[in-house]
């Protein structure tokens, strides 16, 4: 009984070290249409001159009521992006990953893809015009906006 105890410690505590944070990583490029996909990490677009200083929002499950903000990041001068997302299973578990990309002189990116896996990136592509995105409005705050009169 006690070499079983001790071997499940010793295999927790290995299991335990080898857990390792996730991040979501991918690159922001400059195309003909704005887009969101995923890609293989070979995919050679992913190494194109990128764009510098684009604002990304992420959403968990962006169409279920359990949604949640997962943060922002702004893409490095070669475009890349790398974000650590706490979140149980990121990486493994499918989860839907909501993406808004935003840079002044480009029409927004936006779409749901699902979360990438290990060898997986994001590929984000802006093309050039004016950004029309505008936030959803939460039909909760025009309930509440009206009650308050």
């Amino acid at each position: 009984m006690r070499s079983l105890c001790s071997s499940l410690i010793a295999l927790s505590l290995v299991a335990m070290a080898g857990c390792e944070s996730y991040a979501l990583r991918g690159t922001v490029i400059s195309g003909n249409e704005s887009m969101v996909t995923l890609v293989s990490d070979d995919d050679p677009r992913l190494d194109l001159q990128g764009m510098s200083g684009v604002t990304l929002d992420f959403r968990l499950d962006p169409q279920s009521l359990g949604s949640k903000s997962l943060g922002q990041s702004v893409t490095q001068p070669d475009g890349a992006f790398k974000m650590p997302i706490d979140v149980f299973g990121a990486g493994t578990l499918e989860y839907q990953l909501g993406v808004l990309a935003r840079s002044p002189g480009y029409n927004s990116a936006q779409g749901v893809v699902k979360m990438p896996g290990g060898h997986e990136r994001l590929l984000i592509i802006l093309a050039k015009g004016h950004d029309q995105y505008r936030a959803p409005v939460n039909p909760l705050d025009d309930i509440e906006r009206f009650q308050s009169r």
